[in-house]
Protein backbone atom coordinates (compact mmCIF):
# COMPACT_ATOMS: atom_id res chain seq x y z
CA UNK A 1 0.00 0.00 0.00
CA UNK A 2 3.13 2.39 0.65
CA UNK A 3 4.74 1.91 -2.20
CA UNK A 4 1.75 2.69 -4.39
CA UNK A 5 1.33 5.79 -2.48
CA UNK A 6 4.65 6.79 -3.22
CA UNK A 7 4.58 6.04 -6.86
CA UNK A 8 1.64 8.19 -7.46
CA UNK A 9 3.15 11.12 -5.16
CA UNK A 10 6.26 10.84 -6.93
CA UNK A 11 4.63 10.78 -10.64
CA UNK A 12 2.20 13.63 -9.14
CA UNK A 13 5.19 16.02 -8.18
CA UNK A 14 7.47 15.39 -11.62
CA UNK A 15 4.32 16.29 -13.62
CA UNK A 16 3.52 19.66 -11.97
CA UNK A 17 6.81 20.81 -10.15
CA UNK A 18 7.29 23.45 -11.95
CA UNK A 19 3.77 24.97 -11.82
CA UNK A 20 2.96 23.80 -7.81
CA UNK A 21 5.36 24.84 -4.63
CA UNK A 22 6.09 22.20 -2.34
CA UNK A 23 2.84 23.02 0.25
CA UNK A 24 -0.07 22.35 -2.42
CA UNK A 25 2.14 18.65 -3.49
CA UNK A 26 2.11 17.69 0.37
CA UNK A 27 -1.60 18.60 0.43
CA UNK A 28 -1.66 16.72 -2.74
CA UNK A 29 -0.39 13.61 -1.53
CA UNK A 30 -2.30 13.35 1.76
CA UNK A 31 -5.56 13.58 -0.48
CA UNK A 32 -4.44 10.63 -2.74
CA UNK A 33 -3.17 8.67 0.25
CA UNK A 34 -6.90 9.13 1.92
CA UNK A 35 -7.99 8.23 -1.40
CA UNK A 36 -6.51 4.98 -2.00
CA UNK A 37 -7.77 4.35 1.51
CA UNK A 38 -10.90 4.95 1.14
CA UNK A 39 -11.29 2.40 -1.74
CA UNK A 40 -9.27 0.00 -0.50
CA UNK A 41 -12.06 -0.10 2.35
CA UNK A 42 -14.47 -0.31 0.07
CA UNK A 43 -13.15 -2.91 -1.69
CA UNK A 44 -12.78 -4.52 1.74
CA UNK A 45 -15.78 -3.81 2.95
CA UNK A 46 -17.57 -5.56 -0.66
CA UNK A 47 -15.68 -8.64 0.81
CA UNK A 48 -17.17 -8.88 3.73
CA UNK A 49 -20.73 -8.59 2.87
CA UNK A 50 -20.00 -11.29 -0.21
CA UNK A 51 -19.28 -13.64 2.38
CA UNK A 52 -21.63 -12.47 4.93
CA UNK A 53 -24.45 -12.80 2.09
CA UNK A 54 -23.13 -16.31 1.22
CA UNK A 55 -22.88 -17.53 5.30
CA UNK A 56 -26.64 -16.08 5.26
CA UNK A 57 -27.62 -17.59 2.67
CA UNK A 58 -26.17 -21.17 3.43
CA UNK A 59 -28.31 -20.74 6.97
CA UNK A 60 -31.61 -20.13 5.65
CA UNK A 61 -31.09 -23.26 3.48
CA UNK A 62 -30.06 -25.44 5.88
CA UNK A 63 -33.03 -24.21 8.18
CA UNK A 64 -35.76 -25.00 4.61
CA UNK A 65 -33.86 -28.78 4.90
CA UNK A 66 -35.61 -31.39 6.47
CA UNK A 67 -34.54 -33.53 9.83
CA UNK A 68 -32.74 -36.64 8.78
CA UNK A 69 -35.90 -38.77 9.18
CA UNK A 70 -37.17 -40.68 5.82
CA UNK A 71 -40.43 -42.17 7.86
CA UNK A 72 -43.92 -41.61 6.38
CA UNK A 73 -44.53 -40.73 10.37
CA UNK A 74 -42.27 -37.46 9.66
CA UNK A 75 -44.68 -36.80 6.17
CA UNK A 76 -47.75 -37.27 7.52
CA UNK A 77 -46.91 -34.62 10.30
CA UNK A 78 -45.88 -32.15 7.62
CA UNK A 79 -49.27 -32.82 5.81
CA UNK A 80 -51.24 -32.77 8.93
CA UNK A 81 -49.19 -29.62 10.28
CA UNK A 82 -50.18 -27.76 6.80
CA UNK A 83 -54.11 -28.64 7.17
CA UNK A 84 -53.91 -27.82 10.71
CA UNK A 85 -52.31 -24.18 9.99
CA UNK A 86 -55.57 -23.26 7.94
CA UNK A 87 -58.21 -24.12 11.24
CA UNK A 88 -58.46 -21.17 13.70
CA UNK A 89 -60.08 -21.85 17.14
CA UNK A 90 -63.21 -20.01 17.62
CA UNK A 91 -63.84 -20.40 21.40
CA UNK A 92 -67.75 -19.33 21.40
CA UNK A 93 -68.59 -21.80 18.50
CA UNK A 94 -70.10 -24.65 20.30
CA UNK A 95 -72.58 -26.11 17.39
CA UNK A 96 -72.17 -29.63 16.70
CA UNK A 97 -73.30 -31.26 13.97
CA UNK A 98 -75.86 -34.21 14.37
CA UNK A 99 -74.17 -37.61 13.67
CA UNK A 100 -76.50 -39.75 12.00
CA UNK A 101 -77.15 -37.93 8.38
CA UNK A 102 -81.12 -38.32 6.78
CA UNK A 103 -80.62 -36.33 4.24
CA UNK A 104 -78.01 -34.36 2.05
CA UNK A 105 -78.64 -31.48 -0.56
CA UNK A 106 -77.11 -29.83 -3.12
CA UNK A 107 -79.06 -30.45 -6.15
CA UNK A 108 -76.37 -31.63 -7.86
CA UNK A 109 -78.81 -33.86 -10.13
CA UNK A 110 -81.26 -31.49 -10.68
CA UNK A 111 -81.26 -29.66 -14.44
CA UNK A 112 -80.77 -26.07 -14.18
CA UNK A 113 -84.17 -24.32 -14.69
CA UNK A 114 -86.05 -26.87 -12.64
CA UNK A 115 -87.67 -26.72 -9.57
CA UNK A 116 -86.50 -29.83 -7.24
CA UNK A 117 -88.72 -32.72 -7.00
CA UNK A 118 -87.33 -33.28 -3.21
CA UNK A 119 -89.15 -29.62 -2.29
CA UNK A 120 -92.20 -28.34 -2.42
CA UNK A 121 -93.08 -24.29 -2.82
CA UNK A 122 -96.79 -21.73 -2.94
CA UNK A 123 -94.68 -19.94 -5.34
CA UNK A 124 -91.62 -20.80 -8.01
CA UNK A 125 -88.39 -21.46 -7.98
CA UNK A 126 -85.52 -23.07 -10.23
CA UNK A 127 -81.54 -24.36 -9.99
CA UNK A 128 -78.96 -22.17 -10.97
CA UNK A 129 -75.69 -21.57 -10.81
CA UNK A 130 -74.23 -18.48 -9.56
CA UNK A 131 -71.09 -17.08 -10.61
CA UNK A 132 -67.76 -16.91 -8.67
CA UNK A 133 -69.76 -19.68 -6.39
CA UNK A 134 -69.39 -23.33 -6.62
CA UNK A 135 -72.14 -25.85 -7.16
CA UNK A 136 -75.93 -25.75 -8.04
CA UNK A 137 -78.27 -23.16 -5.94
CA UNK A 138 -82.28 -23.08 -5.42
CA UNK A 139 -83.29 -19.97 -5.96
CA UNK A 140 -86.15 -18.61 -4.12
CA UNK A 141 -87.96 -15.44 -4.85
CA UNK A 142 -89.62 -13.26 -2.60
CA UNK A 143 -93.35 -13.36 -1.00
CA UNK A 144 -93.36 -17.25 -1.16
CA UNK A 145 -92.05 -20.23 1.27
CA UNK A 146 -90.25 -23.19 0.22
CA UNK A 147 -89.81 -26.78 2.38
CA UNK A 148 -88.13 -30.03 2.44
CA UNK A 149 -90.21 -32.83 1.57
CA UNK A 150 -87.62 -35.17 2.56
CA UNK A 151 -88.26 -33.93 6.00
CA UNK A 152 -90.96 -36.11 7.75
CA UNK A 153 -90.35 -35.51 11.18
CA UNK A 154 -88.12 -33.52 13.22
CA UNK A 155 -86.46 -35.78 15.93
CA UNK A 156 -86.09 -33.84 19.41
CA UNK A 157 -82.55 -33.57 18.95
CA UNK A 158 -81.40 -32.44 15.07
CA UNK A 159 -79.27 -30.52 12.96
CA UNK A 160 -80.30 -28.67 10.00
CA UNK A 161 -77.26 -26.84 8.22
CA UNK A 162 -77.19 -24.95 4.62
CA UNK A 163 -75.28 -22.43 2.52
CA UNK A 164 -77.27 -18.81 2.08
CA UNK A 165 -76.84 -16.20 -0.26
CA UNK A 166 -79.21 -12.77 -1.02
CA UNK A 167 -78.80 -10.66 -3.99
CA UNK A 168 -81.18 -7.57 -4.03
CA UNK A 169 -80.62 -4.14 -5.69
CA UNK A 170 -79.23 -1.78 -3.16
CA UNK A 171 -81.97 0.73 -2.78
CA UNK A 172 -84.39 -2.42 -1.42
CA UNK A 173 -81.70 -3.91 1.09
CA UNK A 174 -83.55 -2.18 3.85
CA UNK A 175 -87.60 -3.85 3.21
CA UNK A 176 -86.65 -7.90 3.56
CA UNK A 177 -87.91 -10.54 5.77
CA UNK A 178 -86.30 -14.01 6.24
CA UNK A 179 -87.96 -16.34 8.63
CA UNK A 180 -87.22 -19.81 9.90
CA UNK A 181 -90.03 -21.89 10.58
CA UNK A 182 -90.79 -25.57 12.50
CA UNK A 183 -94.16 -26.70 11.90
CA UNK A 184 -96.38 -29.00 13.44
CA UNK A 185 -98.35 -29.94 9.67
CA UNK A 186 -101.32 -32.07 9.84
CA UNK A 187 -102.09 -31.42 5.95
CA UNK A 188 -99.58 -29.41 3.17
CA UNK A 189 -102.19 -28.09 0.56
CA UNK A 190 -101.91 -24.31 -1.08
CA UNK A 191 -104.70 -23.49 0.36
CA UNK A 192 -103.57 -24.30 4.21
CA UNK A 193 -101.68 -21.62 6.14
CA UNK A 194 -98.97 -24.32 6.49
CA UNK A 195 -97.89 -22.10 2.73
CA UNK A 196 -98.97 -18.74 3.88
CA UNK A 197 -96.02 -16.23 4.70
CA UNK A 198 -95.66 -14.41 8.16
CA UNK A 199 -97.67 -15.17 11.47
CA UNK A 200 -100.46 -16.99 10.57
CA UNK A 201 -100.84 -20.21 12.66
CA UNK A 202 -99.77 -22.66 10.35
CA UNK A 203 -101.26 -26.48 10.55
CA UNK A 204 -101.23 -27.04 14.36
CA UNK A 205 -98.46 -24.19 15.66
CA UNK A 206 -94.61 -24.58 15.74
CA UNK A 207 -92.59 -21.58 16.38
CA UNK A 208 -90.49 -19.23 14.03
CA UNK A 209 -87.49 -17.13 13.64
CA UNK A 210 -87.81 -13.85 11.62
CA UNK A 211 -85.07 -11.43 10.36
CA UNK A 212 -86.58 -8.11 9.84
CA UNK A 213 -84.05 -5.87 8.23
CA UNK A 214 -87.35 -3.38 7.82
CA UNK A 215 -86.92 -2.34 11.26
CA UNK A 216 -83.45 -1.36 13.04
CA UNK A 217 -81.68 -4.73 12.70
CA UNK A 218 -84.69 -7.15 14.41
CA UNK A 219 -85.35 -10.48 15.21
CA UNK A 220 -88.35 -11.72 16.44
CA UNK A 221 -88.59 -15.37 18.10
CA UNK A 222 -92.09 -16.81 18.75
CA UNK A 223 -94.05 -20.01 19.28
CA UNK A 224 -97.20 -20.03 18.00
CA UNK A 225 -98.45 -23.02 20.53
CA UNK A 226 -98.88 -19.98 23.87
CA UNK A 227 -98.67 -16.92 21.51
CA UNK A 228 -95.73 -15.62 22.88
CA UNK A 229 -93.86 -13.49 21.10
CA UNK A 230 -90.09 -12.75 22.34
CA UNK A 231 -87.68 -9.85 20.87
CA UNK A 232 -84.55 -11.66 22.10
CA UNK A 233 -82.63 -8.30 22.23
CA UNK A 234 -79.06 -10.13 22.75
CA UNK A 235 -79.32 -11.23 19.52
CA UNK A 236 -80.51 -8.36 17.39
CA UNK A 237 -77.07 -7.64 15.83
CA UNK A 238 -77.05 -10.86 14.22
CA UNK A 239 -79.53 -9.84 11.85
CA UNK A 240 -78.35 -6.84 10.37
CA UNK A 241 -76.66 -9.60 7.47
CA UNK A 242 -79.66 -8.73 5.74
CA UNK A 243 -78.95 -5.34 4.50
CA UNK A 244 -74.98 -5.23 5.03
CA UNK A 245 -73.73 -8.28 3.39
CA UNK A 246 -75.61 -8.99 -0.24
CA UNK A 247 -73.94 -11.71 -2.41
CA UNK A 248 -71.93 -12.90 0.95
CA UNK A 249 -72.15 -17.03 1.44
CA UNK A 250 -73.46 -17.67 4.82
CA UNK A 251 -73.78 -20.87 6.77
CA UNK A 252 -76.61 -21.08 8.36
CA UNK A 253 -76.78 -24.26 11.61
CA UNK A 254 -79.58 -24.87 13.24
CA UNK A 255 -79.81 -27.27 16.42
CA UNK A 256 -82.39 -28.26 18.40
CA UNK A 257 -82.16 -30.04 21.79
CA UNK A 258 -85.26 -31.13 23.23
CA UNK A 259 -87.54 -27.65 23.96
CA UNK A 260 -83.83 -25.48 23.27
CA UNK A 261 -82.97 -23.89 19.79
CA UNK A 262 -80.43 -22.70 18.54
CA UNK A 263 -79.11 -20.58 15.07
CA UNK A 264 -75.59 -19.52 14.01
CA UNK A 265 -74.74 -17.36 11.37
CA UNK A 266 -71.32 -18.68 10.07
CA UNK A 267 -69.42 -19.04 13.47
CA UNK A 268 -71.74 -16.62 15.78
CA UNK A 269 -74.40 -17.81 17.51
CA UNK A 270 -77.16 -15.49 17.12
CA UNK A 271 -80.13 -17.66 18.79
CA UNK A 272 -80.25 -19.48 21.74
CA UNK A 273 -83.73 -19.76 22.92
CA UNK A 274 -84.53 -22.72 26.00
CA UNK A 275 -87.66 -22.93 25.87
CA UNK A 276 -89.08 -22.24 21.92
CA UNK A 277 -89.88 -25.80 20.34
CA UNK A 278 -93.02 -27.08 23.40
CA UNK A 279 -95.70 -28.16 21.08
CA UNK A 280 -98.05 -30.23 22.07
CA UNK A 281 -97.52 -32.55 18.60
CA UNK A 282 -94.67 -33.49 16.81
CA UNK A 283 -93.15 -30.75 14.19
CA UNK A 284 -92.86 -32.44 11.16
CA UNK A 285 -91.84 -29.80 8.84
CA UNK A 286 -89.35 -27.27 8.83
CA UNK A 287 -90.00 -24.08 5.95
CA UNK A 288 -88.20 -20.76 4.67
CA UNK A 289 -90.14 -17.68 4.34
CA UNK A 290 -88.83 -14.79 2.05
CA UNK A 291 -89.98 -11.42 2.17
CA UNK A 292 -89.18 -8.90 0.10
CA UNK A 293 -91.83 -6.56 -0.62
CA UNK A 294 -92.37 -7.19 -4.18
CA UNK A 295 -88.72 -5.82 -5.13
CA UNK A 296 -87.31 -8.97 -6.96
CA UNK A 297 -85.15 -9.95 -4.34
CA UNK A 298 -83.74 -13.55 -4.46
CA UNK A 299 -82.18 -15.68 -1.94
CA UNK A 300 -80.39 -18.78 -2.61
CA UNK A 301 -79.40 -22.06 -0.74
CA UNK A 302 -77.33 -24.64 -1.23
CA UNK A 303 -75.25 -27.62 0.95
CA UNK A 304 -78.40 -28.57 2.76
CA UNK A 305 -77.54 -31.18 5.43
CA UNK A 306 -80.34 -32.59 7.67
CA UNK A 307 -78.84 -34.54 10.68
CA UNK A 308 -80.26 -36.48 13.92
CA UNK A 309 -78.38 -35.67 17.13
CA UNK A 310 -77.87 -39.61 18.74
CA UNK A 311 -75.07 -39.80 20.63
CA UNK A 312 -74.23 -38.53 24.03
CA UNK A 313 -70.10 -38.24 23.12
CA UNK A 314 -68.70 -38.39 26.67
CA UNK A 315 -70.91 -41.41 27.22
CA UNK A 316 -69.92 -43.28 24.31
CA UNK A 317 -66.12 -42.38 24.17
CA UNK A 318 -65.50 -43.33 28.05
CA UNK A 319 -67.65 -45.69 29.03
CA UNK A 320 -68.66 -47.42 25.85
CA UNK A 321 -64.82 -46.91 24.75
CA UNK A 322 -65.82 -45.29 21.32
CA UNK A 323 -67.26 -42.48 19.16
CA UNK A 324 -68.42 -41.79 15.49
CA UNK A 325 -68.87 -38.74 14.09
CA UNK A 326 -69.48 -37.54 10.50
CA UNK A 327 -69.19 -34.35 11.75
CA UNK A 328 -65.75 -33.23 11.28
CA UNK A 329 -66.04 -31.22 7.58
CA UNK A 330 -62.91 -31.32 5.44
CA UNK A 331 -62.62 -29.77 1.90
CA UNK A 332 -63.08 -32.31 -1.10
CA UNK A 333 -60.83 -34.52 -1.87
CA UNK A 334 -58.22 -32.90 0.96
CA UNK A 335 -57.52 -33.10 4.66
CA UNK A 336 -57.86 -29.37 5.40
CA UNK A 337 -60.21 -29.21 8.50
CA UNK A 338 -63.67 -26.66 7.76
CA UNK A 339 -64.63 -24.06 10.73
CA UNK A 340 -67.90 -25.81 10.85
CA UNK A 341 -65.79 -28.46 12.77
CA UNK A 342 -64.96 -26.39 15.53
CA UNK A 343 -67.82 -27.55 18.10
CA UNK A 344 -67.38 -31.60 18.04
CA UNK A 345 -63.70 -31.10 18.23
CA UNK A 346 -63.69 -28.75 21.19
CA UNK A 347 -66.26 -31.15 23.07
CA UNK A 348 -63.71 -34.26 22.50
CA UNK A 349 -61.13 -31.97 23.54
CA UNK A 350 -63.10 -30.95 26.77
CA UNK A 351 -63.25 -34.81 27.47
CA UNK A 352 -59.69 -35.58 26.80
CA UNK A 353 -58.77 -32.57 29.31
CA UNK A 354 -61.61 -34.15 32.19
CA UNK A 355 -59.13 -37.43 32.22
CA UNK A 356 -55.67 -37.21 31.45
CA UNK A 357 -55.46 -40.76 31.81
CA UNK A 358 -57.11 -41.72 28.34
CA UNK A 359 -55.72 -42.32 25.38
CA UNK A 360 -57.18 -42.59 22.11
CA UNK A 361 -57.22 -43.70 18.70
CA UNK A 362 -58.29 -42.03 15.92
CA UNK A 363 -59.46 -43.68 12.86
CA UNK A 364 -60.38 -42.09 9.35
CA UNK A 365 -62.79 -43.48 7.06
CA UNK A 366 -64.04 -42.09 3.31
CA UNK A 367 -66.67 -42.61 1.10
CA UNK A 368 -66.21 -44.21 -2.56
CA UNK A 369 -65.93 -41.66 -4.62
CA UNK A 370 -62.17 -41.71 -5.88
CA UNK A 371 -59.72 -45.02 -6.09
CA UNK A 372 -59.02 -46.87 -3.58
CA UNK A 373 -55.64 -46.18 -2.59
CA UNK A 374 -56.04 -42.26 -2.58
CA UNK A 375 -58.92 -42.69 -0.26
CA UNK A 376 -56.75 -45.23 2.00
CA UNK A 377 -54.18 -42.22 2.09
CA UNK A 378 -56.29 -39.53 2.36
CA UNK A 379 -58.03 -40.83 5.56
CA UNK A 380 -54.92 -41.48 6.84
CA UNK A 381 -53.91 -37.47 6.70
CA UNK A 382 -57.63 -36.27 7.44
CA UNK A 383 -57.14 -38.74 11.07
CA UNK A 384 -53.62 -36.82 11.60
CA UNK A 385 -55.00 -33.76 10.78
CA UNK A 386 -57.79 -34.24 13.76
CA UNK A 387 -54.62 -35.37 15.98
CA UNK A 388 -52.64 -32.19 15.37
CA UNK A 389 -55.88 -29.58 15.77
CA UNK A 390 -56.51 -31.19 19.09
CA UNK A 391 -52.56 -31.15 20.10
CA UNK A 392 -51.96 -27.55 18.71
CA UNK A 393 -55.39 -25.93 19.17
CA UNK A 394 -56.29 -27.63 22.48
CA UNK A 395 -53.44 -28.52 23.83
CA UNK A 396 -54.16 -32.85 24.23
CA UNK A 397 -50.42 -33.92 24.47
CA UNK A 398 -49.53 -35.98 20.76
CA UNK A 399 -48.40 -39.11 23.46
CA UNK A 400 -52.00 -39.66 24.00
CA UNK A 401 -53.15 -39.93 20.28
CA UNK A 402 -52.51 -42.76 17.47
CA UNK A 403 -53.98 -42.52 14.13
CA UNK A 404 -54.93 -44.66 11.44
CA UNK A 405 -57.09 -44.81 8.19
CA UNK A 406 -59.50 -47.35 6.59
CA UNK A 407 -60.32 -45.35 3.51
CA UNK A 408 -63.60 -46.88 1.93
CA UNK A 409 -62.92 -50.15 3.07
CA UNK A 410 -65.37 -50.25 6.13
CA UNK A 411 -68.61 -48.24 4.81
CA UNK A 412 -71.72 -47.80 7.25
CA UNK A 413 -74.11 -46.09 4.90
CA UNK A 414 -74.66 -46.83 0.69
CA UNK A 415 -72.54 -45.02 -1.32
CA UNK A 416 -75.03 -44.44 -3.35
CA UNK A 417 -76.95 -41.63 -2.42
CA UNK A 418 -75.26 -38.09 -0.97
CA UNK A 419 -76.68 -38.70 2.71
CA UNK A 420 -74.82 -42.46 2.48
CA UNK A 421 -71.78 -41.03 1.63
CA UNK A 422 -71.65 -38.32 4.22
CA UNK A 423 -72.44 -40.77 7.26
CA UNK A 424 -69.20 -42.93 5.60
CA UNK A 425 -67.00 -39.76 5.75
CA UNK A 426 -66.26 -40.17 9.40
CA UNK A 427 -63.61 -40.51 11.96
CA UNK A 428 -63.70 -42.97 14.66
CA UNK A 429 -62.44 -42.00 18.34
CA UNK A 430 -61.37 -45.75 19.98
CA UNK A 431 -60.46 -45.25 23.73
CA UNK A 432 -57.38 -47.41 24.04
Amino acid sequence: MKKIIFFIVLCLMTLFFKNTGGQILDKLGKRVEQKVKQRAGQKVDKAIDKGLDKTEETVKNKSKEPHNKSSADTQDQVESDKAASHFKVNTKFDFVAGDKVIEIDNFSKVNLGDFPSQWNTNGSGEVVTIDGQDGKWLEMKGNFTYFPEFIKSLPDNFTIEFDLVFNYAEKYLERNILGFYFIVADKVTREDPVFKFGFNKPGKGGAGIEFHSYQPNTLEIFNWENKQMNDNSETKAGASFLKSMPNHVFRISIWRQQDRLRMYLDDNKIVDAPRLLQPVNKINMFKIGFEDWGHAGRAYISNFRFAESTADMRNKLITEGKFVTSGIYYSTGSDKIKPESYGVLRQIAEILKEDPSVTINLVGHTDSDGSAGTNLELSKKRAAAVKNVLEKEYGISAGRMQTDGKGQSQPVSSNNTEAGKANNRRVEFIKM
